[in-house]
């Protein structure tokens, strides 16, 4: 009975050729993927010990760009300690080249115990969260850049109930949207529609798009 399979929190090193294949052949096995990545500097990278490097990252990311309809997520980090202005000038050029459909960043918080928590050239606070919003800034133009692409285009999506933002609007997601973490489809019922509840499919077309949202003129039950 299970209609959706998405990935998430998968971690680079380990795609399989088999994996891939079934991104790409299995109906239910919807095309996104959640892969936190969290830089590209390879020595932050091998600092962070994330068993990779920048150009096998760059290698997957296009062998899953080849599967049709396929949804990107990641997840960076910014102000690790070390970083070097260069080194975020380099993650801002990358993420912008990648184009994440859905791409969340957090500021570097050091945890006692880790390693990276007693590194020299901890940075300051107010640097770590200046990059972060500038990281967030780049990526909420992607994200509406991306969704406009969407524009006009019709999707199956599962209807979620109430919307949390909107009176009297039901939301749901198409297969690019996880729960809690992307944006939602708002859903825009013309009168004479079906009746629809939490759990009920739809086929809907998008009709507006916004930065991480869209809304969808619902066509009918699906």
């Amino acid at each position: 009975g299970i209609h959706w399979i998405r990935l998430q929190y998968c971690y680079p090193w380990n795609f399989t050729d088999e994996l891939i294949s079934v991104l790409r052949d299995c109906e239910r096995v919807v095309p996104y993927v959640d892969m936190p990545l969290q830089h590209i500097s390879d020595r932050i990278l091998k600092s962070m010990r994330r068993n990779v490097k920048r150009d096998a990252q760059e290698r997957l990311i296009g062998r899953l760009r080849e599967i049709e309809g396929m949804v990107l997520r990641t997840t960076l980090i910014t102000g690790y300690p070390g970083e070097t202005q260069s080194e975020f000038e380099s993650l801002c050029s990358w993420v912008e080249e990648v184009e994440f459909d859905h791409m969340g960043a957090f500021s570097y918080s050091p945890e006692a115990g880790t390693l990276a928590a007693e590194m020299p050239d901890q940075l300051p606070e107010e640097l770590k969260v200046e990059r972060l919003n500038r990281l967030m800034a780049l990526q909420q133009e992607i994200a509406f850049r991306r969704n406009r692409m969407r524009l006009g285009q019709s999707y199956q999506v599962l209807v979620d109930g109430p919307s949390t933002e909107h009176e009297y609007v039901l939301e749901g997601r198409y297969y690019g949207q996880a729960p809690e973490i992307d944006g939602v489809v708002y859903l825009d019922f013309e009168d004479g529609a079906d009746l629809v509840r939490p759990g009920d499919f739809v086929k809907a077309l998008i009709s507006d798009t916004a930065e991480y949202d869209l809304t969808g003129r619902v066509l009918s039950r699906s």
